[in-house]
């Protein structure tokens, strides 16, 4: 029997070859193009539109109003997703909004996570404080918040800036962490004696070196 000659068997293995390739890339474009799998939300027991709640203290005492166009409750985590929050503080005390694209809130509204376009508005000695990030968690009852991210806080023509932040007493004490820039100049004083005297201005956010 005479072998295969080279000239034959050299376009074969090019012909497998190339089938092969073939099925190797038709699998690898069917991997890229397939969308990436959801992960299961969990189970919804609630969904609300046009949510309105009114928070009050231990002692009955009014703490604030949340809005949201939509809540979603799940049972895994005893989650509430909340769609477009608004928040308004009802303290005599304290007043701030603050609203996001969207929020999480956990532990029956103990912790918030506010994600996307956060703007908080804080009213210090008469002076608005504005807090811009993309997330922030709360702790409405201690007052506490937190930043992961970048944030931009603005006073007038007062700003800071930093990698992330911590604050407490309801975005009252500020402390930047990471890459902090401040320019946060005193109040012009007045030198009449008739006029009235400058509130006092709450003191200016806080670098922190990066851990």
């Amino acid at each position: 029997m005479t072998p295969p000659r080279p000239a034959v068997l050299l376009p074969l293995l090019f012909v497998t070859l190339l089938a092969g390739f073939s099925f190797w890339l038709e699998r690898r474009v069917n991997l890229l193009t397939q969308p990436a799998p959801v992960e299961p939300a969990g189970e919804v027991d609630l969904v609300s539109g046009g949510l309105v709640i009114d928070v009050y203290s231990e002692a009955g005492l009014p703490m604030h109003r949340l809005i949201a166009e939509r809540a979603t409750h799940y049972l895994s985590d005893d989650r509430t997703a909340l769609e477009h929050p608004r928040v308004t503080s009802r303290r005599e005390d304290v007043y701030f909004t603050g609203q996001a694209q969207r929020a999480d809130v956990f532990d029956g509204g103990q912790r918030i996570h506010a994600h996307d376009d956060v703007l908080v508005t804080r009213v210090l000695d008469g002076e608005e404080t504005r807090y811009q990030g993309q997330m922030l968690i709360w702790w409405p009852e201690d007052g506490r918040a937190r930043s992961d991210l970048p944030v931009l806080i603005t006073r007038g023509e007062r700003r800071a800036s930093g990698d992330r932040m911590e604050a407490e007493d309801h975005l009252a004490k500020i402390t930047l962490i990471g890459n902090a820039h401040v320019f946060w100049p005193p109040p012009p004083s007045t030198t009449s004696k008739n006029a009235a005297s400058p509130p006092t201005a709450s003191p200016a956010p806080r670098r922190s070196p990066s851990p």
